[in-house]
């Protein structure tokens, strides 16, 4: 597993978002993890296609009972969300995040942006 992480962890620093996509997708269900999945997730992020942030949303839905106070989780579903244009939900986690780590910059950028599109 560990070599399998050092690989996607790579492919990730490659920009190469589809081969950690059909790597993680085709390995049995019982080989999935919690890590494993929001490795996937954020690729799906990385390609940033509707389709493909949508995928992500449900991937990382399907951990929110585990996730759900986590700093990590809430970063990638309030990305996700963002450039889905869910402003209102996207502002809830990215809030959650900057309450476990207040000096998160990118953040805070992304609050900025959410709060200044619901003034207009």
């Amino acid at each position: 597993m560990e070599d399998l992480q050092k690989q996607l962890a790579d492919w990730h620093d490659r920009d190469n978002h589809e081969q950690i996509i059909d790597t993680i997708e085709n390995l049995r269900e019982d080989e999935l993890t919690s890590e494993l999945i929001g490795i996937l997730a954020v690729a799906y992020n990385n390609i940033g296609d509707h389709e493909s942030l949508s995928r992500s949303i449900e991937l990382l839905y399907s951990l929110e009972k585990e996730l759900s106070k986590d700093c990590q989780w809430n970063y990638r579903i309030g990305f996700a969300l963002y450039y889905l244009d869910s402003d209102g939900e996207a502002l809830i986690h990215f809030k959650r995040v900057l309450a476990l780590d207040p000096d998160n910059e990118q953040v805070k950028y992304f609050i900025g942006e959410i709060e200044a599109n619901l003034e207009d």
